[in-house]
């Protein structure tokens, strides 16, 4: 997913929040130009909590997530998503997905 777009849309291997599987182990992924950030299970998702949020990684597997955690994005441009997981393909499906709810705040990690 790229965050800068009107409406984020998939994309192939790039984006500030990449959704990648190795031998079937799968995670999400940051860019150069991104950090994730995992909220604790009992923390609801919202603006605030993504912007307290400070444990920043450049990898999640789908492994440490359950379905309902939120995970933070923030952008080198000021961008702060909140997105959702809510699962993923099953271990013997031919395809590699992950079903996600997203909210964006453009703009609003900008400290001028």
């Amino acid at each position: 997913m790229s965050f800068a777009d009107d409406v984020p849309v998939p994309r192939q291997n790039h984006g500030d929040l990449r959704y990648l599987c190795y031998s079937r182990v799968c995670g999400f992924y940051s860019n150069s130009d991104s950090k994730l950030a995992r909220l604790d299970s009992d923390t609801e998702g919202s603006l605030q909590a993504c912007r307290k949020e400070t444990r920043f990684t450049d990898k999640i597997p789908v492994a440490a997530i359950s379905r309902g955690d939120g995970i933070c994005v923030r952008t080198s441009q000021g961008t702060i998503a909140l997105v959702v997981y809510r699962g993923s393909s099953a271990k013997d499906d031919p395809s590699t997905y992950a079903t996600l709810d997203m909210t964006v705040w453009r703009g609003a990690d900008r400290k001028d």
